[in-house]
């Protein structure tokens, strides 16, 4: 879906028009990209309490913020692979060790 989405808003034609910009000479298309960071909430499916809806947007932000350092114009998710061991704020500030001993995996094109 997010591949889906991304693709969307690469494709629309932005028509800028002259009567509100008076540096543009009749009407131009520019085209735009995104960036998109997700998370399924529960995020963690075997103990659904124990990560709230407000710390799962944090996880997707962290994933926009790795399509945006490493190009753009793309999506990623993250993805629990076991119950958390830990609570979710050590989990936050490791993630990158999760995803490397593979108790999480990093998805995105």
């Amino acid at each position: 879906m997010a591949e889906r989405l991304r693709k969307a808003i690469e494709l629309v034609e932005f028509q800028l028009d002259s009567q509100l910009d008076s540096q543009l000479d009749g009407q131009q298309v520019i085209h735009r990209t995104c960036s998109i960071g997700y998370a399924c909430y529960p995020f963690d499916v075997h103990s659904p309490e124990a990560v709230t809806m407000e710390q799962t947007i944090d996880i997707a932000d962290w994933c926009l913020y790795s399509v945006k350092n490493n190009g753009r114009n793309g999506w990623a998710g993250l993805e629990l692979n076991q119950p958390l061991d830990s609570d979710i704020e050590k989990f936050m500030r490791n993630i990158d060790d999760y995803i490397q001993r593979k108790k999480a995996t990093l998805v995105r094109n």
